[in-house]
């Protein structure tokens, strides 16, 4: 009786084992995981002076698909809070050559400045920093609606291409 039992017994788990394994291996492929794409990023670069000090903040921006990093990155600074631009300040287009790009900007940048020399190497260190993200770039030539400028403030010469390193 009791040998009868155990044979019972062992044929159910059998059984269960057989059908157990049939469900598993026929049973379909789990989806695979898909993360999707992270958008990339860039820094936006601000000067903040604090006890005659300055040091940098960087911000990092999301850029769009389809959209220029360098432009995502400079539109933004232009706008961002402790920007160092004068208001109204817009970007009007860049041109990359090699490794010299132009920034075009409009005349509010230099018709709205109203700080001094401080302000303006600001401004110029806050944009080469921005830049210099980007290791393809080393100098940059700043043009106002398309015509190249002596200076922003006065403070400066800007009339060629600036090192950024």
């Amino acid at each position: 009786m009791k040998t009868v039992r155990n044979v019972i017994v062992i044929i159910a788990i059998a059984a269960v084992a057989f059908i157990g394994s049939y469900f598993w291996v026929s049973r379909p492929p789990a989806k695979p995981v898909v993360t999707p794409p992270t958008a990339p990023t860039v820094s936006v670069v601000t000067p903040v002076v604090e006890k005659g000090e300055e040091t940098f903040v960087s911000k990092e921006v999301k850029v769009p698909e389809g959209k220029d990093a360098l432009q995502v990155a400079i539109e933004h600074l232009l706008v961002t809070r402790d920007s160092p631009f004068p208001s109204g300040t817009r970007l009007l287009g860049s041109t990359e050559k090699g490794s010299l790009v132009t920034l075009d900007f409009s005349k509010e940048l230099v018709r709205n400045f109203q700080g001094g020399s401080s302000e303006e190497a600001a401004l110029l260190n806050s944009l080469k920093k921005t830049i210099a993200q980007f290791p393809e770039i080393s100098k940059l030539q700043i043009t106002v609606e398309g015509k190249k400028v002596d200076s922003i403030g006065e403070h400066i010469d800007i009339s060629g291409p600036i090192d950024i390193r």
